[in-house]
């Protein structure tokens, strides 16, 4: 398993388990020490080769898609809430 995969298993662990503190600190500890690995992973090729090796990109696309995916969830409550509201107006 690469850090890629680590990290989207803990992110995936950290919004899905009920788990005590003491378990939340490991979890989002581990997340930013890999985190940070990416961080100077790309850094460092930038400053070597002038390329970048998508740590940081993929760090970045990892956090944009699980936004993107509570924006959908919350856009779907709302729709839900105001077609609930709407038809409740109708029937009075």
């Amino acid at each position: 398993m690469n850090k890629r995969d680590a990290l989207k298993e803990l992110i995936n662990a950290e919004k899905h388990s009920l788990s005590t503190f003491s378990e939340s600190f490991i979890i989002y500890r581990y997340r930013q020490i890999i985190e940070d690995e990416l961080y100077e992973q790309d850094a460092t090729s930038l400053s070597n080769v002038g390329g970048s090796s998508g740590g940081l990109d993929y760090v970045a696309a990892l956090n944009y898609d699980n936004h993107f995916k509570l924006l959908r969830t919350l856009i779907e409550k709302s729709a839900m809430m105001h077609y609930d509201f709407w038809t409740g107006l109708l029937d009075d």
